[in-house]
């Protein structure tokens, strides 16, 4: 709002400070055509010198400045009263060969010109209010675009949210349910450090969910492993491929923790050796 009254308040300036010019140079017409010799050239450079005093202000957006003592105030107030001085000596001499009428076509003629040229010299300070209802339309755009954006993406980090702990209840629940036949080869300790250190929250929901399911399997995995005395291996050939794919397995699984994989893999080689003996006995 201070902005908007400060450009009105400009504005006002401006066309104020062209109708003093316009009435000015009628003044000058008027000069022109009652006085003669010394008197009317000191009217005029008077007429002049008020006109080059508006035309600070008139054309002062142009410069950023409506100060006369402003080095662009300065040039446009000199500017302005040389040029209106030449114009009215000039329709002093019209006045003198031509009728009246004629002079007042030549004095409407440069006013128009006069206004034309201040017109395209204030293009700029003119549109600025577009230039600025432009600038903030385009603010509340992108502004709006954003919020939206961050809602989407705050409901899409609901939802996979949701997703990381459905799988890692079941996981849980998979868990808890065999918990007392893991807890020789698949400890505690050891499901909770993969737990923590793989299904982290700021793991991607497709790797989430894609580790999540190699747990379950590995959970099951280990679950047949505490309950192998139970199954009868018929060969030595059986127990090595049978021991090798569920190796493949927990590589494939926790390849991203060394130390994990070493305890579970030496898990596994003891009940491979203790099947193989039991084979033979």
């Amino acid at each position: 709002m201070k902005r908007t009254n400060s450009y009105l308040l400009r504005l006002g300036r401006v066309v104020a400070s062209n109708a003093g010019v316009a009435v000015l140079a009628l003044v000058g017409l008027g000069v022109v055509c009652n006085f003669s010799d010394g008197a009317m050239i000191i009217l005029l450079l008077v007429v002049s010198l008020l006109q080059g005093g508006l035309m600070v202000r008139a054309f002062g957006p142009v410069v950023a400045s409506e100060h006369s003592l402003s080095l662009g105030g300065q040039a446009i107030g000199w500017i302005g009263f040389i040029s209106w001085f030449v114009i009215h000596i000039v329709n002093a001499g019209v006045a003198s060969q031509q009728p009246m009428d004629v002079t007042l076509v030549t004095v409407t003629g440069e006013l128009m010109a006069y206004g034309i040229v201040n017109s395209l010299c204030l293009i700029p300070f003119l549109v600025a209010p577009l230039r600025e209802r432009k600038r903030r339309w385009q603010e509340a755009l992108d502004t709006a675009i954003e919020s939206d954006r961050q809602a989407q993406d705050q409901q899409e980090r609901g939802s996979d949210q949701i997703a990381r702990d459905d799988a890692r209840l079941q996981c849980r629940l998979l868990y808890d349910r065999y918990r007392s036949e893991l807890q020789q080869v698949f400890p505690q300790d050891v499901f909770d450090s993969y737990f923590t250190s793989f299904l982290a929250d700021s793991t991607p929901l497709d790797v989430f969910e894609q580790r999540a399911e190699q747990l379950k399997d590995m959970i099951r995995d280990r679950l047949q492993l505490g309950v192998q005395e139970q199954r009868r291996f018929e060969s030595p050939e059986e127990v090595i491929q049978y021991f090798a794919e569920q190796q493949r397995r927990l590589t494939a699984l926790v390849a991203d923790d060394p130390d994990v994989l070493d305890t579970l893999i030496c898990d596994l080689a003891e009940a491979r050796d203790k099947a193989l003996k039991e084979l033979f006995l």
